[in-house]
């Protein structure tokens, strides 16, 4: 995948003319009028009389008519920018407000594009943790594809509910995180989003949320770290022997990414070790609520109170809204 650059942006404007191409073969009276548009646009430069503007008009009045009629869109010629603010390119002007005073008059400078920011750090997580990666598998689990009908629709006495309403309820709240994300990047401002503890036994969708969360946040460009847990700790044992990669480089890496997910907490085994890594990347990302957490495990938060120390419990509650998932065993069923 191209990082936000001169050359995604040069791509760009090349599939806008390859598709501009196809219209043009297709309706070739469609490039006629464009060049008699052209002409006349020229001969304003120099003759700007009430003929020649009466012509252009005219002539665009019969190049809309001709993209109405056709129903060929507005935009059949225009680039498609995954990043409308840069284009593409990974830069912005900005003013530079000190220099500006200074100077008496406006002074821009060129920045980062937040695009960009954020692609460079989903490529140095990618490169950082051999575990982050979605397998093929999880990379096609998607909120379309989440089957609701997998769950039984009998009411729950104790309950009031079916375990399709619940996690039908559940998969909307996955749906309204991923939103709430995306209309915090698009601002590009600090934005407390409450992350997510999903509890319940192996095998009701817990993984499968957390995929198609991660899948969605990916699509569009925020940066989301995937973590087995047990495997994250793996990973920080196999670092101690190696200069190269310290183990405070993965610890700082979790704690600032936009959007953690940590799968099958409560799987590891408990040391000293494992809960002092856990508790410093959720007391950091808790204090800094603009960074919230996706936790799945198959044990209840009250659960974890026993199995981990209670501060743990604690920075979870605060930080996350809990989702009780049910259902029989999904694995069983698609076998």
């Amino acid at each position: 995948m191209l990082v936000p650059s001169g050359e995604k942006q040069t791509l760009r404007y090349e599939q806008a003319h390859q598709r501009a191409l196809i219209w043009y073969k297709k309706y070739p009276e469609l490039l006629q009028i464009e060049q008699r548009i052209a002409e006349l646009l020229r001969n304003m430069e120099t003759d700007n009389s009430q003929e020649i503007n009466s012509r252009l008009a005219e002539v665009r009045q019969q190049h809309e008519q001709l993209l109405d009629r056709n129903n060929i869109p507005q935009t059949y010629k225009s680039p498609k920018f995954d990043c409308e603010k840069c284009q593409d390119s990974g830069w912005i002007a900005i003013r530079d407000s000190a220099a500006s005073q200074n100077y008496g008059y406006d002074v821009q400078r060129v920045v980062k594009c937040k695009c960009l920011i954020n692609a460079e750090q989903q490529q140095m997580l990618n490169k950082l943790f051999k575990v982050s990666r979605l397998s093929p598998a999880m990379k096609r689990q998607t909120f379309e594809l989440f089957r609701l009908d997998y769950y039984s629709d009998i009411e729950l006495v104790e309950e009031g509910y079916s375990h399709r309403q619940i996690m039908e309820f559940n998969k909307k709240l996955a749906e309204r995180f991923v939103a709430k994300m995306e209309q915090a990047s698009r601002e590009e401002a600090v934005c407390e989003v409450k992350g997510l503890y999903l509890q319940g036994d192996p095998g009701v969708g817990k993984t499968f949320l957390c995929s198609a969360i991660a899948n969605e946040l990916l699509k569009r460009k925020i940066p989301v770290l995937y973590l087995p847990f047990v495997d994250f700790l793996y990973q920080l044992r196999g670092s101690f022997g190696d200069r190269s990669k310290k183990v405070e480089e993965f610890v700082d890496a979790a704690r600032n990414v936009t959007v953690l997910i940590l799968d099958d907490l409560g799987s590891e085994s408990r040391t000293e070790f494992s809960q002092e890594i856990l508790f410093s990347i959720l007391n950091y990302r808790t204090n800094n609520l603009d960074k919230p957490t996706i936790i799945s495990s198959n044990y209840t938060i009250d659960e974890l109170k026993n199995m981990y120390h209670p501060r743990i419990a604690s920075r979870i509650r605060i930080q996350a809204d809990i989702l009780h998932c049910v259902g029989e065993d999904l694995r069983e069923i698609m076998k």
